[in-house]
């Protein structure tokens, strides 16, 4: 689970920003930044939450679109967007087309700024533009429903369904009602084939017939 130091921080910060009628003033813009870096701490302490750390980019996002657009605390910017990509997996992959796109613009602002060193932007833009270039293509793809061509990362396999726009429109929802259903589970060992059976379930109620990576990885031993 988030702390809860982190969710009642962006709460409040989030009420404060409501009640400022201009939300691109000086104090505005202080307070979205300060939303933005509890935000990606909150995704980093969570990470075993997927669908709470998509909904906490998500709803990031706007904020951080506002802080490129006044070239306010770039560099804060950049930072989040990164720790944000990282703590959101392939299995939001239209997400984090979206988090992609947005830090290269905040990385070009940023370098344009000349207030980092041009070597550590144009790394992190190198690898920003490599993994916008990889999700667009897995997602043209699978749009297609070419799922030969998509382009797996790592050493595990995973159903290429993940890729589909349908499997991203409900994979949240399917992964809050899982981890209500199971929150009294002990998460020991075996813990995960429980968890795909019910998650399996809850994603085909939903339209969606997928393989686990048990199933997908039928040599490998998962507990």
């Amino acid at each position: 689970m988030v702390k809860i130091n982190y969710m009642v921080k962006i709460a409040k910060l989030r009420m404060r920003l409501a009640d400022i009628d201009d939300g691109s003033s000086p104090e505005g813009l202080i307070i979205a930044a300060e939303i933005l870096r509890h935000s990606a701490d909150a995704a980093e302490e969570n990470v075993t939450c997927e669908w709470r750390v998509a909904q906490l980019a998500r709803e990031s996002l706007p904020l951080a679109r506002r802080l490129v657009e006044a070239g306010t605390a770039l560099d804060q910017v950049c930072d989040a967007l990164e720790r944000m990509l990282s703590a959101v997996t392939d299995a939001r992959p239209r997400l984090r087309c979206s988090l992609c796109e947005l830090l290269i613009v905040a990385l070009e602002s940023l370098d344009a700024a000349d207030v980092v060193e041009s070597e550590e932007v144009e790394a992190s833009l190198s690898y920003a533009r490599g993994e916008l270039e990889r999700l667009s293509h897995n997602i043209a793809a699978a749009e297609r429903g070419d799922y030969e061509s998509i382009q797996q990362s790592g050493f595990l396999q995973h159903d290429p369904v993940e890729w589909s726009a349908r499997w991203e429109e409900v994979i949240d929802e399917a992964q809050r009602e899982v981890d209500d259903r199971l929150a009294d589970v002990p998460r020991g060992m075996g813990f995960c084939h429980g968890y795909w059976h019910e998650l399996k379930g809850a994603l085909k109620r939903r339209g969606v017939s997928w393989r686990s990576p048990s199933q997908m990885n039928p040599c490998v031993m998962f507990d």
